[in-house]
């Protein structure tokens, strides 16, 4: 009679049974929080992951000289605010990149390609502080143009990131430096090419 069954094993059979369910949640939306009332390029933004509901966003301040310019987001259910805003390059700042360590809490590098400094490949060590970050002394990674800057830490070994960027002084191939945090403060290794391209 166009019921539906199930072949039992003894072959017999079971009408199937009918339930209802309720329509599943909708993902809450939350509301738009600006985190620069000014105009701002090349945002990009890392979660740390010993602090819950932290995250910092770096960003080209373009209104104001085009500084590179980072500011600690956190998150409430919802909602989003923010705490001051602290530059870590008085100059143009373009290709950036943020990680966090993840065995040192509420530390971070940032990477960019410093326009007040020949374009070098240029980084700097943040410490996040409840809803503000402070700023290290700039370290050049590379002595040479730079772009296309990503930064990762070791998950294993304290204080260790690697940077790989294009060295567009050297023939746009694809370089790469070891960062070793200390502190406030940043030093890397030699240059090291992995592609030896157009990268």
């Amino acid at each position: 009679n166009g019921q539906a069954v199930i072949l039992n094993s003894n072959g017999t059979v079971t009408a199937v049974a009918e339930t209802s369910t309720t329509t599943p949640e909708s993902i809450p939306t939350g509301s738009k929080t600006a985190f620069n009332s000014a105009d701002t390029n090349f945002a990009v933004s890392a979660c740390d992951p010993t602090n819950n509901n932290k995250f910092v966003t770096a960003y080209m301040d373009i209104t104001n000289s085009n500084y590179g310019t980072a500011i600690v987001g956190t998150v409430s259910g919802t909602t989003i605010s923010f705490g001051a805003q602290a530059t870590f390059n008085a100059a143009s700042t373009l290709s950036t990149a943020i990680a966090f360590d993840p065995i040192n809490s509420g530390k971070c590098v940032v990477a960019y390609k410093d326009g007040g400094n020949s374009s070098q490949g240029t980084a700097c060590v943040g410490t996040v502080s409840g809803t503000s970050i402070s700023f290290g002394t700039e370290s050049v990674f590379n002595a040479a143009s730079t772009k296309f800057n990503s930064v990762a830490f070791d998950p294993n070994t304290s204080g260790k990131c690697i940077i790989a960027y294009q060295n567009t002084g050297s023939g746009d191939k694809g370089t790469s430096s070891v960062g070793t945090v200390s502190g406030t403060s940043i030093s890397f290794g030699s240059t090291v090419i992995f592609a030896n391209a157009d990268t």
